[in-house]
C-alpha cells in the first residue's frame, strides 16, 4: 500500500518500484523478483523484448508527434529519489530502453545535476 512506500523501516522501495514496473510494462517487459528471505537481499531482473525493425516513416500509425516511434529512445530522465537502491533501479530500467540517465538523492543535488544535466526533450 501507499503507506508502505513512505516507511523505509520495512525495507520497501516504495512507488519507484511500482513506477518501474508501470515503465517497463508498458514496453512489453516484466522485472521478476526474487529473495532467499528477510535480510538476504533481492534480485531484480528487468526483461524487455528484443528490438524490433524500426517503423516505416509513411506508417502514421506508427508515429509521435509526427516522428517514427522510435524517436523518443535517447531521452535525458533526471531520477530524483530519497531511496539509492530504488533510484538505482529506476536508472538501469530507462537506460535499457535507450535513454540517458542521471541520478540525485536529494533536491540541492539534484538542481545542480539539472543545471549540468539539462533533463529536457530535445526541441528539434
Amino acid at each position: 500500500g501507499g503507506a508502505q512506500g513512505l516507511d523505509r523501516s520495512r525495507g520497501g522501495l516504495g512507488l519507484s518500484l511500482s513506477i518501474v514496473r508501470n515503465l517497463i510494462s508498458l514496453h512489453g517487459g516484466s522485472v521478476p523478483a526474487t529473495s532467499a528471505g528477510p535480510r538476504k537481499g533481492s534480485e531484480f531482473t528487468i526483461c524487455l523484448p528484443a528490438a524490433q525493425m524500426q517503423p516505416t516513416v509513411g506508417d502514421p500509425s506508427e508515429k509521435l508527434d509526427g516522428k517514427p516511434a522510435t524517436a523518443i529512445a535517447g531521452t535525458k530522465v533526471l531520477i530524483v529519489d530519497d531511496n539509492e537502491d530504488a533510484a538505482e533501479v529506476l536508472s538501469i530500467a530507462l537506460s535499457e530502453m535507450g535513454h540517458v540517465t542521471r541520478s540525485a538523492l536529494e533536491p540541492p543535488s539534484a538542481i545542480e545535476m539539472a543545471r549540468e544535466f539539462q533533463p529536457r526533450p530535445d526541441p528539434a
